[in-house]
């Protein structure tokens, strides 16, 4: 949250309103020129205006994970399940709801033709797809055939998710590593081709972020960068001591 001098009376609304600010973890833009927080106590609204949020889902056992828009529709996924919020009439819709909603859902994202795509915490590692329009879905379950010796157990915290623009592939980032779901395939694969970062595979991915160098991936280990060809090319990882003395030696130079 940004402090703003002229809307100093901010902090007191919302701690009045019991609202735990400091846990945000997510500002969403919308197209509305309005900001969606996400905070373990629920969505709020924060307008450009005097009464700066609307509380949604004000409970704690819904504990917001992840904020998409599409069209008219507003997804939160939460530790509850998934809800939809109609902006027109700001009211909740459960005409929109696919099957899968009562689960877990942690991310979330669109892709090109209009599908709608979510992560759960399941321990089998299950993705989703679903089509606002058609209302078709589909659940995709991690191959466990080629991984015999991989204890599959491990993806059940799936963080972030990516539909690649430049190849047919979805990529998501779990507890541990990456995995993917190929073009036209029915199951999600475990990602091998790490090459000497190898660290990567045992790292909780966050963010995944695509550009023309490549995907970026954010995890607790450091930011790497994935070739879709070629694998994990780089890693970049956060070094404090050279951190604190660059910066000791740049004040220096302002003295």
């Amino acid at each position: 949250v940004v402090y703003v001098p002229e809307l100093s009376f901010l902090k007191n609304r919302v701690s009045r309103a019991g609202a735990s600010y400091a846990d945000g973890t997510m500002v969403f833009c919308s197209s509305r020129e309005t900001k969606m927080k996400k905070s373990t106590e629920g969505i709020m609204l924060i307008q450009p205006e005097k009464h700066l949020f609307d509380n949604y889902l004000f409970n704690t056992n819904y504990s917001i994970r992840s904020i998409l828009e599409v069209d008219n529709l507003t997804y939160a996924g939460t530790y509850a399940g998934s809800v939809i919020l109609e902006k027109k009439s700001g009211e909740f819709s459960d005409s929109h709801k696919p099957d899968f909603f009562e689960h877990t859902l942690y991310a979330s994202t669109k892709d090109s033709k209009g599908n709608v795509w979510f992560t759960t915490e399941q321990k089998d590692g299950l993705l989703y797809s679903y089509n606002p329009n058609s209302k078709k879905q589909q659940e995709y379950q991690v191959d466990t055939h080629p991984y015999e010796d991989i204890d599959l157990n491990k993806f059940d915290m799936m963080y972030s998710i990516l539909v690649q623009k430049t190849a047919q592939k979805v990529w998501v980032g779990s507890g541990n590593g990456l995995l993917y779901l190929g073009a036209d395939s029915t199951q999600i694969a475990v990602f091998q081709q790490y090459n000497q970062y190898g660290t990567l595979a045992s790292s909780s991915v966050y963010k995944l972020y695509e550009n023309k160098e490549g995907i970026w991936v954010g995890s607790s280990t450091g930011l790497y960068l994935l070739d879709a060809k070629k694998g994990v090319t780089a890693q970049y990882a956060w070094d404090r001591k050279k951190a604190e003395q660059a910066a000791s030696e740049g004040g220096k130079k302002q003295m």
